[in-house]
């Protein structure tokens, strides 16, 4: 599906590329932010410090949504895994 993107920038606007992509795992972690490399290392998941801040690392991608809370995406395949590894 390719939609237009209608935001007036004085600009010709840019097609907007809406796509399925593979389904993904969700998890949101909380860990005290003394705890938040090591917890990061052992996951395998870079967790961003500053809130709003996202990252990419391999497949897993995750956001900083407070001071000591972390959305996180996988691929499906990998939940298991995660999982294991926050165990």
């Amino acid at each position: 599906m390719i939609m237009t993107a209608t935001a007036n920038t004085g600009h010709r606007p840019e097609p907007l590329r809406i796509r399925r992509t593979d389904p993904v795992a969700r998890f949101n972690l909380r860990v005290a932010p003394a705890e938040r490399a090591r917890v990061a290392q052992e996951l395998g998941c870079a967790l961003p410090e500053a809130i709003g801040q996202g990252a990419v690392q391999d497949a897993c991608a995750t956001w900083c949504l407070g001071p000591d809370e972390w959305l996180i995406h996988v691929a499906e395949a990998q939940a298991a895994a995660l999982v294991a590894a926050s165990a």
